[in-house]
């Protein structure tokens, strides 16, 4: 039994003046069950629902409450289980990774690519140790800027740029 707009004004006229419902059971606005609230319950109804009217206008019993609660709670499960699937569609999809393998570069045709490795450190230092701290060994003198590269006297080939030691 729902209550029509003039018995809502009728009950909500009766609450000013008697501080009470004309009847205990309110009616559901959903189902045709209804349900009772006594004095303390019945106020702090009415001031979670801000106002009599407001309460028998959008009272649920119990029933029709828990109901939109499971259906709200399976709407929640349903998205749970997506992002779960989601993740798992993601953590099993393989990314193969391919990487490059080196790039092989002819230091003996390639100046540039010479004078910048070389500009802060010796390429190969054994052969600069093994010659009494000399470079006349290493092919790759011609295009060295490295600061330690130094040759012996008579050995010095055309063409190259040589930094002496102090």
């Amino acid at each position: 039994m729902k209550l029509t707009d003039k018995q809502v004004k009728e009950w909500t006229s009766f609450f000013i003046r008697e501080n009470r419902l004309p009847s205990s059971k309110i009616p559901c606005n959903k189902c045709e069950g209804s349900a009772t609230l006594v004095h303390g319950n019945l106020l702090k109804r009415v001031i979670k629902f801000k106002g009599v009217e407001n309460l028998l206008k959008s009272f649920e019993c119990r029933k029709c409450h828990n109901a939109t609660k499971k259906q709200t709670k399976e709407i929640k499960r349903k998205i749970k289980k997506e992002k779960k699937q989601k993740k798992e569609e993601i953590l099993t999809k393989s990314f193969i990774f391919i990487p490059k393998g080196p790039e092989i570069v002819i230091l003996k045709d390639n100046p540039e690519y010479v004078a910048e490795l070389t500009a802060t450190e010796c390429w190969r230092p054994d052969l600069y140790l093994d010659n009494d701290r000399t470079c006349n060994a290493c092919e790759l003198v011609k295009h060295c800027t490295c600061p330690i590269k130094t040759l012996k006297e008579g050995k010095r080939k055309e063409g190259t740029n040589v930094q002496r030691r102090k």
